[in-house]
């Protein structure tokens, strides 16, 4: 019986670096929007079908609802440089 050939191929393209990544205590919400992080690194997420608007600081646990009221279906979410959240 013969082996099997192997063989191997380099590659010229460079390997990705690796992410920072932290996964987001953010499941099991509705459906999630617009997204945008603050200088500071707070991270906030529109749930398009609650309406609701989360934050989200470095290091916390879980997300903390915004008191925005009268929202109907909104889609984005900005920050200025002041920290001032739109909706």
């Amino acid at each position: 019986p013969s082996k099997p050939s192997t063989s191997t191929v380099a590659s010229s393209t460079p390997a990705a670096p690796s992410l920072n990544a932290t996964r987001l205590p953010i499941g099991g919400y509705g459906e999630l929007g617009g997204v945008a992080v603050s200088a500071t690194g707070d991270v906030y997420v529109v749930d398009i079908s609650t309406p609701r608007v989360y934050r989200l600081a470095p290091n916390s646990a879980a997300p903390v609802e915004l008191p925005f009221r009268g929202l109907s279906r909104p889609k984005r979410v900005s920050l200025d440089a002041a920290g001032s959240v739109y909706v």
